[in-house]
C-alpha cells in the first residue's frame, strides 16, 4: 500500500483495484486555488441492496433489468466540514479510465454528468 496523500480526516492510498459492496474509492482532481482535491464514490449493486433489505436478489435483478436500471453503480459521497471528531479513514485512489473488479466483474470507471462516474462493464 502506497500513501498518495494525507489529510486530517483521511489518507489516500494506492492499493489494488478489487472492491467490495459499499466500499469507497477516491478520484483526484487538480484545482487552481486548492491544489489536489478528491471526490469520493461508494460502490453499490442491486444484489447488495436486495441483501440489505432481505429481498430475493434474483427477483430484484430481474425487476431492475425490466425497468432499464443499472445493476452496478458508484454514488458520489457528500463531503462536509464538521466540528465533530471522526475516525481517520483510509481510502483507495483510482483514476478515471482505470479498471476495477467489483462483484466478480470488471468495469472501467468513466466520467459522467455532474462530476460523477459510471461503471462500464469490460468483457
Amino acid at each position: 500500500m502506497t500513501v498518495i496523500d494525507t489529510f486530517p480526516a483521511y489518507t489516500i492510498v494506492a492499493s489494488g483495484n478489487t472492491f467490495e459492496e459499499g466500499e469507497d474509492f477516491a478520484i483526484g482532481r487538480d484545482t487552481a486555488r486548492y491544489g489536489r482535491l478528491y471526490d469520493f464514490f461508494r460502490l453499490g449493486s442491486v444484489e447488495g441492496l436486495a441483501a440489505r433489505y432481505n429481498k430475493d436478489p434474483d427477483e430484484q435483478i430481474a425487476r431492475a433489468i425490466e425497468f432499464g436500471h443499472e445493476l452496478y453503480w458508484a454514488n458520489k459521497c457528500a463531503t462536509i466540514v464538521s466540528d465533530r471528531p471522526q475516525n481517520h479513514r483510509t481510502v483507495r485512489a483510482i483514476n478515471l479510465g482505470d479498471t476495477i473488479t467489483f462483484k466478480g466483474k470488471t468495469f472501467r470507471v468513466e466520467p459522467a454528468a455532474n462530476n460523477t462516474v459510471t461503471l462500464v462493464e469490460v468483457a
